[in-house]
């Protein structure tokens, strides 16, 4: 047993349930978190004159949250955590009656944040205390052990001022049978971080180079860790990062009322986001094709400013012009058709890249094995390899890059310099038609077809499928001097969303409104976006995008929504007893909806290929289980699904099969009464899944994890609110 490993397992609580056979998946507990949180809104509203109106609008939050971990041991607990976030918002408007027909709404909006993450036992030398070598001391190492829980965190990030600066202007003009609406906004970004992300090491550990090689199921990861033989390690500082980003639009926008019964929505937007910098150009990029002076491959990383490379993440992109058009058409006394289409172009990054593409800016040092579950990268006893950072100075062709064969050690992540902005293709066409007195009835149908939509990080550096194989894997892939390479938020997602509608709405009226909702649609895409509902991933095989074509996490087949306020009737004009007893008021809202998507993965990579994503098992039977067959322990037949041979890809789609579906019902008890002149109280009751109904969330869809098959977590039970707000 390596003595690392040792010390480090006295950290572990102890188990506390039965794991399965490999001894995986022995411990549950619930977590102590907490939240302190205080917020302040304060506004004025001045009329200067019958032409001018100001608004100011201050808004401050002072959140203090983390969780003091469940195992004793803080600085190893990978819940143990705090937090504390000050957030200051201020927006200003001025309204300004140029002229009877002309009208000017200027808007003025700042965000400035202040973040810090702090983690247990900070400066300690943990490391040390373990006989660790190589590392800093800033805090407890972090160790990933499949099927484990896990230990160790970032010892910090403090990310402050955090700034977003916005200005809008419109100008509103009423000509005749035009409404016409002039406008600008831009929006200016600085973030300003500094994160260590790993400086103390990041180790994982997986069951495979303790199995038996081609036998699926075999293995156990703690028994690997105990031997020290990790799988992949790195160590990560990032320099300081001061990164500025900007957005700015344009549009016109024309309501023409062409006649009584028909009006006309015409406009246009032109938009653009002017890329990502650094105050002093700590941003890495990648040449896919110039050969790398070291290992005599291409793959050159290139840096921001240097050697006419520009100092912006990406090409700025110009072409973004969307039109949109829409109608209202009366062509009834009580029926309305209504239609409309356009373009609407998306944000061109998708995630929190502050700290992203600073290779040659940071201390990062990362090992991989040459052939996975055959040969360590590394043993914990040996401490991590010894390194030497290249100077700012001295970055060149070569940097990160290895002789051909030889260990690797730098992983490369970039943004494309040519990045197309994400746009979609949306329209919408409905009949409305009042059935009744304040009953309205509308059918619709809606549709969504996106492009160039922006995905999770995209490693472009596995093997070919014609080359894999046993054997050393690593000098076989496209960039074999590194230990990957990957685009960040790549641009290569693509979507359609089709769905019909059915609506039924009562306007309050006699103390009663109504409101019902129905969708049945079917969402596709290639993308697992950043919140989905289901569980589908994105990656498979990088050479064949084709596969990764399925449901999307976030299909829900069907959906229906009904809410409701009614007045209850009791002692309504009746003085004091109605201050005191009467005026209540109830509300609900009843969601059922079909279950979301999920893929299925082998629990184990033996395609020895570096793949983009998780490898999919392999199908080989009909998964579906006769309604009333399905049980908590087995929602599926699992004997459809097999581990991927190796050296292959697995045979099973993408997003094949749906979890559970949901059943829920809030509901709302309220009253309102009068203390004296300008004062009233709302004293309200919520209680959210009224009934308690179990929902439950996804099984298990991992072969040969523990809980394949099983469904063991579910979205909250009843809970109930009480709140009174006093308005003055």
């Amino acid at each position: 047993i390596d003595p690392v490993a040792r010390a480090t397992a006295a950290y572990w609580p102890e188990p506390d349930r039965p794991g399965t056979i490999t001894g995986a998946n022995n411990f549950s507990s619930n977590s102590r978190p907490f939240l302190n949180r205080h917020i302040i809104v304060a506004r004025g509203d001045h009329q200067f004159n019958s032409k001018n109106q100001l608004m100011v609008r201050y808004f401050i939050a002072d959140t203090l949250q983390g969780n003091p971990g469940i195992s004793g041991h803080p600085e190893s607990d990978t819940t143990a955590s705090e937090t504390d976030q000050k957030t200051h918002n201020i927006l200003g408007s001025w309204t300004n009656n140029l002229r009877p027909t002309i009208l000017s709404d200027f808007r003025f909006g700042l965000v400035r944040r202040h973040f810090f993450s702090g983690r247990f036992g900070k400066d300690e030398n943990w490391a040390g205390k373990l006989g660790l070598e190589g590392v800093s001391a800033a805090g407890f190492p972090i160790f990933g052990v499949s099927g484990f829980t896990g230990l160790g965190g970032a010892p910090y990030r403090y990310s402050s001022p955090l700034d977003d600066y916005q200005v809008q202007e419109s100008l509103a003009w009423h000509r005749g049978r035009h409404a016409l609406k002039f406008g600008m906004e831009g929006r200016y970004g600085i973030f300003n971080d500094d994160t260590d992300s790993s400086s103390s090491g990041n180790f994982s550990f997986g069951p495979q180079l303790t199995a038996l090689p081609g036998a699926a199921g075999t293995g156990n990861a703690f028994a690997t860790f105990l031997l020290g033989q990790v799988d992949s390690a790195n160590i990560i500082r990032p320099d300081p990062i001061r990164s500025r980003a900007s957005y700015w639009g344009v549009f016109v926008q024309d309501d023409w009322r062409v006649s009584d019964r028909l009006t006309l929505n015409l406009g246009l937007r032109w938009e653009t986001t002017v890329p990502r910098t650094e105050d002093e150009n700590r941003m890495n990029s990648f040449d896919m094709t110039e050969i790398n002076p070291v290992s005599g491959t291409p793959g050159v990383v290139t840096f921001a400013g240097l050697n006419g490379v520009p100092r912006s993440a990406y090409d700025i992109d110009l072409n973004n012009f969307g039109p949109r058009a829409g109608f209202a058409w009366s062509i009834a006394e009580r029926t309305v058709i209504r239609g409309g289409g356009g373009i609407i172009y998306g944000a061109s990054v998708n995630s929190i890249v502050g700290t992203a593409a600073a290779l040659g800016f940071s201390t990062d040092f990362r090992l991989a094995s040459s052939q996975q579950g055959f040969v360590p990268s590394m043993l914990l006893r040996d401490g991590f390899p010894a390194f030497t950072r290249t100077p700012v100075d001295q970055l060149g062709a070569g940097f990160g890059a290895v002789p051909g064969g030889q260990p690797t050690n730098t992983a490369v992540t970039f943004f494309e310099r040519s990045r197309p902005t994400p746009a979609s293709y949306q329209y919408n066409f409905g009949v409305q038609h009042e059935i009744a007195a304040s009953t309205i009835m509308e059918v619709g149908y809606i549709a969504n077809l996106s492009h160039h939509l922006t995905a999770p990080d995209m490693s472009i550096n596995q093997v070919p499928p014609s080359l894999m194989g046993p054997g050393a894997a690593q000098v076989r892939r496209p960039f074999p001097q590194f230990t990957n390479v990957s685009v960040l938020n790549p641009p290569v997602g693509n979507s359609t969303y089709h769905a019909g509608f059915v609506k039924a709405e009562r306007r309050y009226r006699a103390g009663l409104s109504l409101l019902a909702h129905y969708t049945w649609s079917k969402f596709i895409d290639d993308v697992e976006s950043f919140t989905e509902i289901g569980e589908v991933g994105s990656y498979s095989d990088f050479y064949n995008r084709a596969l990764d074509k399925g449901l999307s996490g976030s299909d829900v087949r069907h959906r229906a929504v009904m809410s409701g306020v009614y007045e209850l009737p009791l002692l309504r004009n009746h003085g004091w007893l109605t201050v005191l007893f009467g005026g209540w008021r109830t509300g609900g809202i009843a969601t059922l909806q079909s279950g979301s998507a999920m893929t299925f993965f082998s629990f184990t990579n033996e395609t020895n290929a570096f793949p983009a994503g998780s490898v999919r098992a392999d199908l080989v039977g009909n998964p579906e289980l006769p309604s009333g067959d399905r049980t908590l322990a087995r929602w599926f037949n699992t004997a459809a699904f097999a581990n991927a041979a190796p050296f292959r890809f697995g045979t099973s789609g993408r997003g094949i099969m749906t979890g559970p579906g949901r059943v829920n019902v809030d509901a709302s008890l309220m009253k309102r009464f009068p203390i004296r002149e300008n004062w009233r109280a709302e004293l309200r009751a919520e209680f959210f899944n009224l009934f308690n109904h179990a929902n439950f969330g996804l099984p298990g869809h991992t072969v040969g994890a523990p809980n394949f098959g099983v469904i063991n977590s579910s979205q909250p039970g009843r809970s109930t609110q009480l709140a009174l707000r006093i308005e003055f």
